[in-house]
């Protein structure tokens, strides 16, 4: 094969996994899931620990001095009956510790009932098809608290979409709904699609408390993509909470138990108003647990992929406010949904991501002199950075060069790589306005859109970057 079509073959693969990655992340699939891992500490039991905890928080958040997030022991209450009639009220701790901890779980075992699942609107027991315990809501209590934790904001920012109907939608509600025990040696539930419980209620959450056993990995599935959350012991760890969180519409199954017990709280997620936004880092959230995250990861990988590095484009798909000072202050803090894994994930892989106004090649402004320069593609017009609106008289009466009207804009002409075309016209913002005066007096407004701007290393020195994590 000569080189040249050795290179055109690259190119074509290159090209190929760019189409790709760019139909991923403008689907819903990019964002249809995300999960994470919040470590126990009992600083009781622990002293070691109890040195190298911020305690100045609720009881069931701690953050470390390394910034890592953790929460106390948790523990769930309920009534259990202690003869014919008495009641009394019965209590375990997880992690479950020996023996009065063990006797208590299996006392809460005990006390649950048969899971059924939803079908036809009618709630049906089928061993064949679930096999499961369950407590309802209104039978037990935790002193777990997703919102303390950061989990529903995580969540807000991760998977909720920017309008519905809409109507924007900035907050969540998460609302307990049952705890579930899957036993061994045969505990399962088969792929189902859940039933939403009402209008706004958008996804799941669901809660894995810190109990020995092997299996039950929770599959969760979209189209034609899945993630898998493994939270067995051996693969996990026992000391650590762990949750997943996904859209009503995916559908998602709890494979065969092999060994111990799997126990988990549930919670509806509706949508509410309030406030998802989050800084750069969202500590109860695993970026790996994102499911464009092994995407990126593959593309990286494939020496063909941007061999000689450069630049890749993702256009923002929600609204922000980047031509106003608070604007540029609140991004990248502020991103949303997709916006907000890519932004993520990249930035996992150690890459370094901007977010900059961009004039897309398809604008109508070539009065200003916007034009293609031969077959080279180093005339994607990037704003150096975020900022207010830019007005210019450059020119006055009699006009200009083009050039030295789009001087007054810090700009460079970049060759990007764009994995997603610009959104819909009411994601634009007014970035730079040009005044005419004269017979003919004019204002002339050009809108740009906001993107994240990846810069790729070449495939020679990006082994470790595709390898991390």
């Amino acid at each position: 094969m000569s080189d040249n079509s050795e290179g055109e073959g690259q190119d074509a693969l290159s090209q190929d996994i760019s189409w790709e990655l760019g139909r991923f992340i403008a689907s819903k699939s990019s964002t249809f899931a995300c999960g994470g891992a919040i470590p126990i500490v009992d600083p009781v039991l622990d002293p070691l620990q109890k040195e190298t905890v911020d305690t100045t928080g609720s009881p069931s958040k701690r953050r470390r001095k390394d910034d890592t997030l953790s929460t106390a022991p948790i523990s769930i209450r309920w009534d259990s009956p202690q003869g014919n009639e008495a009641v009394g009220v019965a209590k375990v701790t997880f992690p479950v510790t020996e023996p009065d901890g063990e006797a208590s779980f299996t006392k809460l075992a005990q006390d649950s009932q048969p899971a059924g699942f939803g079908y036809q609107g009618k709630n049906v027991l089928d061993e064949s098809y679930r096999k499961a315990a369950k407590m309802d809501r209104s039978d037990f209590s935790s002193d777990f608290c997703p919102y303390e934790l950061g989990i529903i904001d995580t969540i807000a920012q991760v998977l909720l979409p920017n309008t519905r109907d809409g109507i924007s939608t900035k907050g969540v509600r998460a609302e307990l709904y049952k705890l579930n025990i899957y036993s061994s040696p045969s505990g399962f539930f088969k792929s189902h699609v859940d039933t939403p419980r009402s209008e706004a209620q958008f996804g799941s959450l669901v809660v894995c408390l810190p109990y020995k056993h092997e299996g039950g990995q929770l599959i969760v599935r979209h189209t034609k993509h899945a993630i898998t959350y493994d939270w067995s012991t051996s693969k996990a760890g026992a000391d650590a909470v762990h949750w997943a969180a996904f859209y009503s519409d995916c559908e998602h199954e709890v494979r065969e138990l092999t060994q111990g017990h799997r126990v988990t709280l549930t919670y509806n997620l509706y949508y509410a108003p309030g406030v998802g936004d989050l800084a750069e880092h969202a500590p109860a959230m695993q970026v790996q647990t994102l499911p464009l995250y092994d995407k990126v990861q593959g593309a990286l990988a494939e020496p063909s992929f941007m061999n000689d590095g450069g630049l890749l484009g993702v256009y923002l798909t929600h609204a922000y406010a980047h031509s106003t000072r608070a604007g540029r202050k609140a991004l990248p803090s502020v991103l949303k949904g997709a916006d907000m894994a890519v932004y993520a994930v990249f930035r996992a892989h150690g890459l370094k991501v901007w977010i900059r106004p961009v004039l897309p090649r398809d604008s109508t402004v070539d009065e200003y002199g916007y034009e293609p320069h031969g077959d080279e593609e180093f005339n994607t017009r990037v704003g150096v950075h975020l900022g207010e609106l830019i007005v210019t008289d450059q020119g006055g009466y009699d006009g200009v060069d083009a050039e030295d009207i789009w001087d007054e804009w810090s700009h460079d002409r970049v060759d990007v790589n764009w994995l997603t075309g610009p959104g819909p016209a009411e994601l634009e913002e007014a970035t730079f306005m040009h005044l005419t005066y004269g017979n003919e007096a004019s204002i002339d407004t050009v809108y740009m859109h906001a993107a994240l701007l990846v810069e790729v290393p070449a495939a020679s020195e990006r082994t470790q970057v595709a390898e991390r994590g």
